[in-house]
């Protein structure tokens, strides 16, 4: 291999690593639900994400806070009783988890959460008159009925589908058409709730489809998360279902509904529609009116999880969004002032000043600009925070390493 093939080799070495910097980052999921977890939930979380695998469905956990708790003797009474309310508060808190994790990562479709196991129990220490039990590691086991085969064959599907466009508009229009000319309804399909069925299969019900919207709006950066509650049908009739909220450019939510949208002809009753949109071809009700959402996931209870706000209208790309309820007030927006010549105040200042003003804006702009993405960085999930310092690194290190190279050269 000559000098100059080795230059080449080593400069797409270094383009690897940097893309794989960004591509890292890119294929985080939209963890909704993740940030409504108090803190030992979301640790727990990331420790089940950092071991979880097809092939390593077995996971120990240090639980990140102690629970422990005293007794007198290790017969006494309360015992039982302790043991036991210190138990449903472990078994509250995986649930919560495992509710979260799986409407946030779509990805993880094989994970059997109903056949989930979880086994703790509790150590004590100490003297007659004071026993200090503490609770052992958590050991979860997560079934599944899929094979590593066909893990690995849904994966290659979702990361093969072409999704053209430059807005989140149209990426969605591809992903709504494709999902509703690919699935056929079908409740008896054996994988009919999860991508699997949909996308590999063709046959799913409402979740198949929500959860596959769900993966490629992932893939593509687009922010959405799964709605799980009931739907009434032109006849009066409830049943469970599951649709989707993606957030457009203009930061407000919209609802889609790719199984209703699936009929003879894909329709677009309830594409980017908002609480008040109210359709014509299934009886003229809003979204609202038919589609009533519900934050418990697992009907344990336990927690109720929260839905961002839905717009009121349908999408418009050229309007403003008019939110059901009160807007939350967002930090860290990026303003660069301008000149504006109706400002009565604006009238006396020379142009110098004007442009001085302009400066100093943007100068705090950029700052908020760091600011933002440093606070992005830092909010992020422990397990991408790790793998992207990770790239970063030895991106820079080759870096540093090509470009001394290249100066002792000369």
């Amino acid at each position: 291999m000559t000098i100059k093939h080795k230059k080449i080799y080593f400069i797409l070495l270094l383009c690897v690593f940097w893309i794989g910097i960004f591509a890292n980052v890119n294929a985080k999921s939209y963890r909704y639900y993740y940030e409504q977890l108090n803190e030992t939930e979301k640790q727990i979380y990331d420790k089940i994400l950092e071991q979880v695998d097809i092939q390593n469905r077995e996971i120990t956990i240090e639980w990140p806070e102690k629970i422990e708790f005293e007794t007198v003797t290790r017969q006494d009474p309360e015992l039982e009783e302790k043991k036991q309310q210190s138990s449903e508060e472990v078994k509250q808190r995986i649930q919560n988890v495992l509710d979260a994790l799986i409407q946030d990562e779509p990805q993880f479709f094989w994970m059997d959460i109903g056949t989930t196991t979880e086994k703790w129990s509790f150590q004590g220490s100490g003297i007659i008159g004071n026993i200090v039990w503490t609770m052992k590691p958590v050991e979860i086991s997560i079934g599944t009925d899929y094979t590593p085969e066909q893990v690995q064959e849904l994966n290659q599907r979702v990361e093969g589908i072409d999704i053209p466009g430059e807005t989140r508009q149209q990426k969605l229009d591809v992903m709504h058409r494709y999902l509703c000319e690919l699935i056929e309804y079908d409740a008896t399909a054996a994988y009919a709730h999860e991508p699997y069925g949909a996308l590999i299969e063709g046959r799913a019900v409402c979740e198949g489809y929500a959860r596959s919207l769900k993966w490629l709006c992932d893939r593509e950066g687009i922010p959405c998360v799964l709605v799980i509650g009931d739907a009434i049908d032109t006849n009066g009739n409830t049943g469970g279902h599951m649709w989707n909220y993606v957030q457009m450019e203009n930061g407000a939510w919209y609802a889609i509904d790719a199984t209703w949208d699936d009929q003879i002809e894909v329709l677009d009753e309830y594409f980017l529609v908002g609480s008040e949109t109210k359709d014509s071809y299934f009886g003229g009700m809003t979204f609202a009116q038919s589609h009533i959402p519900s934050g418990d996931f697992s009907g344990s209870g336990y927690k109720i999880f929260e839905y961002p706000p839905l717009n009121a209208e349908a999408y418009d790309p050229d309007a403003e969004p008019i939110v059901t309820e009160p807007a939350v007030q967002q930090e860290n927006v990026i303003e660069v002032p301008s000149i504006q010549q109706d400002n009565p105040e604006t009238e006396n200042q020379t142009q110098a000043q004007q442009l001085l003003q302009i400066v100093d804006g943007m100068i705090e702009s950029g700052q908020k600009a760091v600011y933002f993405w440093f606070d992005a960085i830092i909010s992020s999930d422990m397990i991408y925070q790790v793998q992207t310092w990770v790239w970063f690194f030895v991106g820079v290190f080759l870096t540093v390493l090509f470009v001394v190279a290249e100066e002792m050269k000369k």
